[in-house]
C-alpha cells in the first residue's frame, strides 16, 4: 500500500525522510561524499512515500517568494530522492503540484533547494567522477520528472581547462586598459576573512541580481554557508579587483577539487564582475591572474562549475579552453 507521509526536520517522523538515501545508494557511492542536507530557509513541508511503511521516495516543497520565472510566483522541489519505479515519482510530484498549486504557486521547478544558493538542477550523464562540492544522484530522476510534464527551462554545464594558458594579448590589453583607471587586483585576506566575506556578499546583491532565477540570499546564511570554506581554500586563488576608491567591482572565487587525486585541479567556483558596462572585460583579467598563481601552486587543470548554457561566463570558459565534460538541466513546469 502506497502513502504520503507529511514531515519536518522538527518530527520524529522526519527519520523517514532523512535515512531514504541510505536505502539507494551503496555505502561507498559519491552520493555520500557531500551530507545530506535540507535547508530550512523557504521549507514549507517535506513529504515521503511510504509502501507497505518503507520509503520509497521523498521530496521538500520550497515556497521562496523572491522567485520569479516569466512572471509566474515560483515554487521549488527539492532534496529530491526515489527508486527508480515512476509510480513513486508520479505520486510525489503530483502531490506537491497540488499542494504547491493551493498555496499559491504558478510555477513548479526542481531540482531545487528553494534558491540558486543551493543544490539545484539534475546531472545529464555521468561520464567523469564528480568533483569537490558537485552533488551527485542518479541519472533517472531526469525521467521521473519529465514523465510528469517537466521540461528544461534551463541547461548548463561544468567544463576544464587542461591547459591554462594566459597572460593572452586580450588579457594583457585588459589588464593594461583596467591599470590606467586605477583598478587593482589583490588576494584575499585570510586574516579578515569574514569581513571579505560580507563585502562579497554586499556586492552579489548588485553583481547577480539580473542572474536567472535569481534571489536574495541574507547576510548571516551567506556567511554560514561560506565559513566552512575558510579552512580549506588557499588565499592566492580568490583573487579581488578593486576600483581607485577601493570598491569591490570583481572577483574569482577558487578552491581546490580535493576529490580529484590524481590530477591538482582548481575550480573556479564563483566568479563575478559589476554589471556597469565600463568594467566589460574585467573578469578575463582576473581569471588571468588566477591562472598565473594556480600555475605557482602547481595546479595542472581550472574547472569552470556551473555554467548556464547562454550565460555570461561562457564567453570567459572559453577564452581559457574550457572543455564541457558534464551537462546539467534544471526542469520546470507551469501549474
Amino acid at each position: 500500500m502506497l502513502k504520503i507521509l507529511e514531515t519536518n526536520p522538527t518530527e520524529a517522523s522526519f527519520s523517514a525522510f532523512q535515512n531514504l538515501p541510505a536505502l539507494l545508494y551503496p555505502q561507498d557511492s559519491a552520493k555520500f561524499r557531500l551530507p545530506d542536507a535540507w535547508p530550512t530557509e523557504w521549507l514549507d513541508s517535506c513529504f515521503v512515500v511510504l509502501e507497505n511503511d518503507v520509503p520509497v521516495a521523498r521530496a521538500s516543497l520550497y515556497l521562496n517568494p523572491y522567485l520569479q520565472y516569466e512572471g509566474r510566483q515560483v515554487a521549488c522541489v527539492g532534496t529530491y530522492e526515489a527508486q527508480e519505479d515512476a509510480k513513486y515519482a508520479q505520486m510525489l510530484l503530483q502531490h506537491i503540484e497540488n499542494t504547491a498549486k493551493a498555496k499559491g504557486a504558478t510555477f513548479l521547478v526542481g531540482q531545487m533547494n528553494g534558491s540558486t544558493w543551493e543544490n539545484y538542477r539534475f546531472s545529464l550523464h555521468h561520464d567523469s567522477p564528480p568533483f569537490f562540492l558537485e552533488a551527485y544522484h542518479h541519472l533517472y530522476y531526469n525521467a521521473h520528472f519529465e514523465k510528469n510534464g517537466f521540461e528544461p527551462i534551463a541547461y548548463y554545464f561544468s567544463s576544464v581547462d587542461k591547459s591554462i594558458k594566459h597572460n593572452s594579448p586580450e588579457a594583457l590589453e585588459a589588464e593594461a586598459h583596467f591599470q590606467q583607471k586605477g583598478v587593482t587586483l589583490r588576494t584575499i585576506d585570510i586574516n579578515r576573512y569574514e569581513e571579505e566575506l560580507a563585502r562579497v556578499h554586499a556586492f552579489n546583491l548588485l553583481a547577480y541580481q539580473t542572474n536567472f532565477l535569481y534571489s536574495p540570499i541574507a547576510e548571516d546564511a551567506f556567511m554560514r554557508k561560506y565559513a566552512p570554506l575558510k579552512q580549506l581554500i588557499n588565499p592566492d586563488l580568490v583573487v579581488f579587483a578593486e576600483d581607485a576608491e577601493g570598491n569591490l567591482i570583481g572577483y574569482l572565487f577558487g578552491v581546490q577539487d580535493f576529490w580529484n587525486k590524481e590530477t591538482k585541479t582548481l575550480i573556479a567556483k564563483s566568479v563575478a564582475r559589476h554589471p556597469d558596462k565600463q568594467w566589460r572585460g574585467l573578469g578575463l583579467v582576473i581569471g588571468n591572474q588566477v591562472c598565473k598563481n594556480a600555475l605557482k601552486h602547481a595546479y595542472k587543470h581550472i574547472i569552470h562549475s556551473f555554467l548556464r548554457e547562454n550565460g555570461t561566463s561562457v564567453g570567459l570558459s572559453q577564452t581559457y579552453s574550457g572543455e564541457v565534460f558534464r551537462r546539467y538541466a534544471l526542469y520546470g513546469k507551469a501549474l
